[in-house]
């Protein structure tokens, strides 16, 4: 049985992410660990429901069942998430190391983020004479945005310089902010500082290109550094000055923490530090060929476009799948369908995981959804390994991926939360890195994914809400049988699909018998109960797609789609003895009865459904005048 680590990441840092399970796979090579990322796209900037929505992936797993978890604390963006994650590793003793937040009882490493930022600082005051410096950081409470503050403000300090309160400046991360404290910056009476120091490569490239717009060059008239040193950072132009961070070691002693040292608790906490990594938006040329990095670029990105493309036709056709569905059958069979047959980004194995009550119960809004937790079983939607489709029809928080048994060859498995707001609808699990996880673009299809899941809800509510206005519009609010507008809508279809069958019907026509006595003499509420009691014999008749019609207020209509005349004088019998037992059960202060009269239709007849209804009502009449006439012979 393979062992079980569990990390907990978020998408929006995919490039630390990915280092970090590189250090992890070197640890784990040649062993039997199988690792679970769950991954959410929090962010600070989104609504909170939306993030309560993506946070939810982290409880989603049973955390008992992990050998050991490696939590990112510093890349969240919840805080609040990762003390709850820490606080139960704690409960339920299973060891776990957190990534850039010191958690008092939880393992700890970091990737030192000072040492590269010592050394950047030293670099712009020393090489570049920088003596004015603006801070755009992300956010004021968050630990690295506060960190390399104060490093920044240290190291100038320590050369005589100072960062006023008006230079700092916080963008929450993103780049709407940015723009303006670019715009700020630009127009600031103190003009241009000698350096712009961003929290991160992300807020760097917003400056940069902001700068850009204003006329401005980096690095001839401002210097620009960012922090984390990405690809995207490598190949913008200029390149940008930045600071690596060691999270392929980061992930590696993660795991002798967890399964090392630190389980015999020779070792509690590690770092792994930070360098400096020089490039073209300080002015310097820096270690690595940017130039051929841009090339290489370039050279892709052909590719890459194609890649989109195919991605976004392969979208297309699950929108198409799910589209047409009417109702969840048919969404997990086109679902099957399609992924059976082209699974290109997903890769051999993917599987989405559903609560199937989110298309059951379709009187609910979205808020009659789970909140918290994950139900403890979800529905299999689809369910792909090795390129087939496997017949499983639930699995379990335990188990977590169909199939999966802990056994056979290891693998990495990344789920992703579906949500309609802060609603948990399901996950999806993708497995090693398919193309989705490869180019980044997992949570784009997912999100795609979600809309689509959440248009189809949407149309079929419509669907039944529609079909139930239907049915308040054709039905007697008394009786529950079908009104005026029911026998148009109807009993007319039903007629002509007989004649194109070539099938007869037997139209009914039933009418109560003394009906105005029983109001005039009895009142209308027990006129009220009469016409009830024959609307149930009616009902209580009725076969299946046979149609009850209230066609007047005491006259009824039967359209059986039956033609013979001994089956129709059942009926007829079967409708008397129930008037007559439900009489005598009520002990009812009149004598209650009906006249029914029938015909049979001729699907080779000129006739219309009218001319069968008109013939029936004579032949009521016909039994009514008898009765009548014998009445009038007793008395």
């Amino acid at each position: 049985m393979h062992k079980k680590i569990a990390v907990y990441a978020n998408g929006w840092s995919p490039e630390a992410l990915t280092r970090i399970l590189e250090g992890v796979g070197k640890y784990t090579a040649g062993k039997e660990y199988d690792i679970f990322v769950f991954t959410s796209h929090a962010s600070y900037s989104s609504y909170d429901f939306v993030n309560h929505g993506e946070l939810n992936i982290y409880k989603l797993g049973q955390m008992e069942d992990f050998d050991g978890l490696i939590i990112c604390s510093n890349m969240l963006n919840s805080d609040s998430t990762v003390m709850e994650l820490c606080e139960k590793a704690k409960e339920l003793k299973v060891p776990a190391v957190s990534i850039g937040m010191d958690i008092e009882g939880v393992l700890y490493a970091e990737a030192d983020n000072t040492v590269g930022m010592y050394q950047l600082m030293e670099h712009l005051v020393t090489e570049h004479q920088v003596k004015r410096a603006v801070y755009i950081g992300g956010t004021p409470d968050h630990v690295d945005s506060i960190a390399r503050l104060r490093i920044a403000g240290e190291v100038l300090a320590k050369y005589g310089h100072t960062i006023e309160d008006s230079d700092i400046y916080y963008a929450d991360w993103g780049y709407q902010k940015v723009i303006s404290a670019i715009q700020s910056i630009v127009s600031d009476q103190k003009g241009l500082p000698d350096v712009i120091i961003c929290a991160n490569d992300y807020t760097a490239l917003a400056a940069c290109s902001e700068l850009e717009l204003h006329g401005l060059h980096v690095p001839e008239d401002v210097l620009v550094t960012g922090f984390d040193y990405l690809e995207v950072g490598k190949c913008f132009y200029p390149s940008i000055t930045s600071v690596e961070q060691d999270y392929f070691s980061v992930g590696y002693r993660c795991c002798e923490l967890l399964f090392g040292e630190g389980k015999n608790g020779e070792t509690r906490k590690i770092k792994a530090p930070s360098r400096m990594a020089l490039a073209e938006s300080c002015g310097c040329k820096g270690e690595i060929d940017y130039e051929e990095k841009r090339h290489q670029f370039c050279r892709m990105s052909y590719v890459e476009s194609l890649r989109g493309e195919l991605l976004n036709q392969m979208e297309r056709s699950i929108e198409d799948g799910i589209g047409n569905s009417v109702d969840y059958e048919t969404l997990q069979r086109n679902l099957r369908r399609h992924y059976l047959s082209t699974h290109l980004f997903e890769g051999e194995e993917f599987h989405l995981m559903l609560d199937s009550t989110y298309y059951s119960n379709l009187q609910e809004d979205d808020s009659g959804l789970h909140l918290e937790e994950y139900d403890p079983e979800m529905d299999v939607l689809v369910s792909l390994k090795n390129g087939e489709i496997l017949e499983q029809k639930i699995v379990s928080r335990k188990q977590l991926i169909p199939g999966y048994d802990g056994e056979g060859p290891v693998h990495t498995y990344w789920f992703l939360p579906i949500h309609i707001d802060q609603f948990n609808l399901g996950y999806v699990v993708a497995v090693d890195r398919p193309l989705l996880v490869q180019s980044g673009m997992f949570y784009s299809y997912v999100e795609r994914l979600r809309q689509e899941l959440q248009k189809l809800r949407v149309t079929m509510r419509l669907d039944t809400m529609n079909k139930n206005l239907t049915a308040l519009y054709n039905k007697d609010a008394m009786t529950g049988l079908y009104n005026r507008f029911g026998y148009e809508g109807l009993a007319i279809p039903m007629f002509k699909r007989s004649l194109s069958m070539k099938e007869n019907l037997t139209v009914f026509f039933v009418d109560i018998n003394y009906m105005k006595k029983i109001n005039d003499r009895f009142g209308h509420l027990q006129g009220d109960i009469a016409i009830q009691i024959v609307a149930n014999a009616i009902k209580y008749s009725l076969r299946k797609d046979w149609i009850g019609i209230r066609y007047g207020g005491d006259e009824f209509l039967i359209i059986a789609s039956q033609g013979e005349e001994s089956k129709a004088e059942e009926i007829k019998q079967e409708i008397h003895r129930f008037v007559k037992t439900e009489k005598e059960h009520r002990d009812l202060p009149y004598d209650l009865s009906v006249s029914i009269g029938y015909v049979i239709t001729d699907h080779q007849s000129p006739m219309t459904i009218q001319d069968y209804v008109k013939e029936a009502d004579q032949g009521m009449y016909e039994i009514k005048k008898a009765l009548h006439a014998k009445d009038d012979q007793t008395e």
